[in-house]
């Protein structure tokens, strides 16, 4: 099933907080890129995982780190982005633990919404 523009606004609606200041920059350049070019649904969540990757967030690596709790320190994987810096504090800073822990089950539960909505989910 290709998504729609409609599917794009309800999978990123801004959610109610973001990890660092950059987070919403980042944030917004998702939605803008699968805006222009509509494809399946079902390969959004892995595009939305390797589009990341590209920016330096790897979702795996950060995952097992996170299991890792010992050893874990929740900010020593941030990330920096001149692009999406537009000031403050934070600016252009990239938490990689938000990403894990909120942003992407955040998409992946509304891209989950929109299959369960349609009847796309293959039954036994």
């Amino acid at each position: 099933m290709t998504y729609t523009h409609d599917d794009i606004k309800f999978i990123f609606k801004e959610p109610k907080h973001f990890g660092l200041r950059g987070e919403d920059e980042l944030w917004d350049w998702l939605k803008t890129s699968y805006t222009k070019n509509l494809n399946n649904l079902s390969e959004l969540p892995d595009r939305i995982k390797k589009d990341l990757q590209n920016f330096g967030i790897d979702i795996d690596l950060n995952m097992r780190a996170i299991q890792d709790r010992e050893n874990y320190n929740p900010y020593q994987n941030d990330i920096y982005i001149k692009a999406f810096d537009k000031g403050g504090m934070s600016g252009g800073a990239i938490s990689t633990h938000w990403w894990c822990t909120v942003g992407c089950p955040l998409l992946n539960n509304r891209i989950s919404c929109l299959f369960f909505e349609n009847n796309l989910y293959e039954r036994d």
